[in-house]
């Protein structure tokens, strides 16, 4: 993989295609930023500019630039703190990857100070509608296959959405929408995908004690003054519940027990009953829709009157024959067994005491399972819990209600489902008493390990309370992300030793024997150049330092060093540090000393 390909990678993933607005899978951290740009004026944009520019210079993990990657500058580059670039000129921006301490980053993001700029060089999407609030959208179906949220405003960034997963300076991004959007009232909206109340909560706290200022919570996670600002542009209440849907997608429940409770049961009935005819029936889309609702309406009879709307939907097109095919598969017969399964005639005192199963409680929550979810679920490591509780008769005149024709196929199910399961809960509560036996049994053994992580834990604490409250959030995170940059030394020791033992394998003498012999200006063009073909950021004196570096040695051990494809994540970042501080070659300035090493193997060198 070339560096410039790599660069357009987020943790080693490709970048998704931007261009393309339907069917992405939706990313976990995912960051969309909109602007109402027909009401954003240069004025406006320079003082948000210089905002934005006092969050990225002093947020507490320190954010960094990166503009290394190949092909970018015929330079090294040497100052990726200096977030502004060219400063004082039309072309002004302010450039960033990611944080120093952390040490995760993602994709560059850029803003210029000229507002024109930014929209020529730094934009996308489109503003729909001057007149409408920008958290507005035409109304288009509901699709339940990860597409993108859309609003009307431009995203003031050159990708439709920037995926986040792992990199830090998520919460500087976060910080700059809450900005925005109190900046901006009616012209700016932000949208996450996974973010949790305490980050939010974090995020405005430490914008409120570093501007001296209130800050309103974003839009997005204040759903009632949301709606509140788009409602009324629907005539048709059941456009407002399919635009919730496309904004928080994929989580139907929390969805279905809003729209219900602020926009009414009807309107959410109809939505819902269109979604799921827009499934097929028995799949786990059908069932990513009807057990929230089941979970949210806690009804049967809802939950049966639901699917047979949406038959009735695909019925109605009489000219479709594919509608016409999907409604023939719907069978209630299915459903009672499905239903059945997940112990519905259980009492809720009976399932109360299987809570230590793995459960289907995070599926009925989001409409969606994670892959861990579906294989013990079809494994049988999981206890799918009905949300609704029935009694046999119950459950039986329901369903007779809406297929009276199958009432004896009904009843044999019930019949041979309970004595099937007669003795599945003593079985099923035999096993948990099982496993908390040996869950307290575990807890007398000693953890193997639990002295280094209890100093481990102790050094984070004491270097986390070394920083202001408002800022210890932040620091938390990051340390927990990179342990190492509180024991660098520790580190950068590891990796040497890991390169010398690399050095003196027999897979890597010849190569070593030959390096041995680069006299010394072969060996500086090599370390430059890797450099710039895997792109780091590297000390301002570095090319000085290399330059008056006399230990033969010590270039040996750093072009070894830049060869190997040593992609770990502690190695990244030691050899980042190694390159950064002179003062650790100096463990290289003497012949490599034999030593015991526990190494588990590399990938090789690139010749």
């Amino acid at each position: 993989m070339s560096a410039k390909r790599r660069h357009a990678c987020i943790n080693g993933h490709p970048i998704k295609n931007t261009k393309k607005t339907t069917a992405i899978q939706i990313a976990k951290n995912m960051f969309q930023l909109f602007l109402k740009t027909s009401k954003i004026t240069q004025k406006d944009w320079e003082s948000a500019y210089r905002r934005i520019t006092s969050i990225l210079e002093n947020f507490p993990t320190k954010i960094i630039r990166l503009e290394s990657y190949n092909g970018f500058s015929p330079e090294l580059d040497k100052k990726h703190f200096d977030l502004i670039m060219d400063k004082g000129t039309p072309n002004e921006h302010i450039s960033f990857w990611g944080d120093w301490m952390s040490y995760t980053g993602c994709i560059t993001v850029r803003f210029y100070k000229n507002w024109e700029k930014q929209l020529e060089l730094e934009s996308t999407g489109e503003e729909v509608n001057q007149d409408k609030p920008i958290t507005w959208y035409p109304h288009t179906p509901y699709k339940d296959d990860g597409s993108l949220p859309i609003s009307n405003g431009i995203m003031p960034v050159r990708y439709h959405y920037i995926d986040t997963e792992g990199a830090h300076y998520r919460f500087a991004l976060i910080a700059i929408g809450i900005l925005l959007e109190n900046l901006f009232p009616g012209r700016a909206f932000m949208t996450l995908w996974d973010e949790n109340e305490e980050s939010i909560d974090a995020v405005i706290n430490w914008l409120e004690i570093h501007f001296n200022e209130n800050f309103e919570r974003p839009l997005f996670f204040d759903k009632t003054r949301l709606l509140e600002t788009f409602i009324n542009e629907y005539k048709n209440k059941k456009e407002a519940v399919c635009r919730m849907a496309n904004l928080y997608r994929k989580k139907h429940k929390q969805n279905m027990e809003f729209a219900i409770k602020h926009i009414g049961y009807q309107p959410t009935f109809e939505f819902y009953a269109e979604v799921l005819a827009d499934t097929s029936f028995g799949t786990f889309g059908f069932s990513d829709i009807l057990m929230p609702w089941i979970a949210v309406t806690e009804d049967l009879e809802a939950s049966l009157n639901l699917i047979s709307a949406s038959k009735q939907l695909l019925l109605s097109d009489k000219e479709n024959e594919r509608n016409i095919e999907k409604a023939a598969k719907y069978d209630l017969s299915y459903i009672l067994k499905d239903l059945l399964g997940n112990y519905i005639l259980w009492t809720p005192e009976q399932r109360e005491q299987l809570e230590h199963f793995y459960t289907n409680k995070e599926a009925l929550e989001t409409g969606q399972e994670d892959l861990f979810g579906v294989m013990r679920r079809m494994m049988g490591y999981r206890v799918d819990i009905c949300p609704i509780y029935a009694t046999e008769k119950e459950l039986f005149e329901a369903f007779m209600y809406h297929d009276p024709k199958k009432g004896a196929v009904f009843k044999k199910i019930i019949d041979d489902w309970i004595n099937k399961n007669s003795n599945k809960y003593v079985d099923l509560k035999q096993k948990l008493e099982e496993k908390q036996r040996e869950y307290e049994a575990a807890k007398l053994q000693p953890e193997t390990g639990e002295a280094d992580e209890t100093m481990l834990y102790r050094s984070i604490k004491n270097f986390i309370e070394q920083y202001p409250k408002h800022e210890q959030f932040f620091i938390e995170k990051a340390i927990h992300a990179n342990p190492n940059y509180i024991r660098i030394d520790e580190a950068m020791d590891d990796l040497k030793e890991r390169v010398e033992k690399i050095i003196r394998s027999d897979k890597h003498q010849e190569y070593a024997n030959r390096v041995k012999a680069f006299p010394k200006d072969r060996n500086i063009n090599y370390i430059r150049s890797r450099i710039k073909e895997i792109g780091y950021s590297v000390h301002p004196e570095f090319e000085r330092w290399l330059d008056e570096e006399q230990n033969e040695n010590t270039l040996f051990h750093l072009h070894f060093l830049l060869a190997l494809k040593l992609y770990d994540r502690d190695a990244h970042f030691a050899r980042f540090r190694l390159l950064w501080d002179k003062g650790n070659w100096e463990h290289w300035q003497v012949s490599a000393k034999t030593r015991s090493i526990n190494w588990s193997g590399e990938k090789g060198i690139l010749p």
